[in-house]
């Protein structure tokens, strides 16, 4: 097969990228995508509230939840690890998580955090850990690129 150049249309990165179903991903659309155990959360739950949380942290990001895996091209990858026996102070539970952001496929950077929450859905203090998380992890990366 020929190609004429009349055929071809080059787009830079930013704007586009294909997911496996054809579809156009917008480059400032991050997947949430989770593995662990959160206190207070059944696992099915618990990508869909993170990206709400995102949501909150207030930068020009979207976030949609997803299942565990590498399908999406951009996306952030919490995993969780609760401390043993940490639950057993006040009702209050010392977690740590690894994030991971992802652009193009491509791995961008890293944090390890770590918090003291109660856990679920109500927990203030979850909430914000997650909001500074985020703020952390994506303030220095430009979501047009």
């Amino acid at each position: 097969m020929t190609w004429d150049r009349r055929q071809i249309v080059l787009l830079p990165p930013a704007l586009l990228l294909l997911g496996a179903a054809g579809k156009a991903i917008p480059a400032n659309q991050l997947a949430v995508v989770v593995s662990g155990e959160v206190p207070g959360f059944r696992a099915n739950d618990l990508p869909a509230w993170l990206a709400v949380q995102m949501e909150r942290a207030g930068l020009p990001w979207e976030f949609a939840p997803a299942r565990p895996g590498p399908g999406a091209p951009h996306r952030v990858e919490w995993r969780f690890t609760a401390e043993p026996g940490s639950g057993k102070l006040k009702g209050r539970h010392f977690i740590s998580a690894q994030v991971r952001l992802y652009r193009y496929t491509q791995y961008e950077r890293t944090l390890f955090v770590q918090s003291e929450v109660k856990g679920g859905a109500l927990d203030p203090a979850f909430g914000q850990f997650i909001v500074q998380t985020t703020r952390d992890l994506l303030s220095r990366s430009d979501p047009r690129r």
